[in-house]
């Protein structure tokens, strides 16, 4: 779908999939799921969000695309 992934979260994922021989096949099913419905508008999904967590403070020289 042309969307990348930060170097950090390729490094994740690589670690990942070595360590949990299923990460692959729920990392697949994760990614459809955003992809068809990336809000989660149908209510289709049980998504918790995360409470009492702070987003990172933008470091500088980082920028979100």
């Amino acid at each position: 779908m042309g969307k990348r992934v930060t170097p950090h979260c390729e490094r994740l994922i690589k670690r990942l999939n070595k360590q949990h021989s299923d990460f692959a096949s729920y990392y697949e099913k994760a990614i459809s799921i955003l992809i068809g419905d990336p809000h989660n508008r149908t209510r289709s999904y049980q998504i918790k969000k995360l409470e009492s967590v702070r987003p990172p403070k933008p470091q500088p020289g980082c920028q979100l695309s």
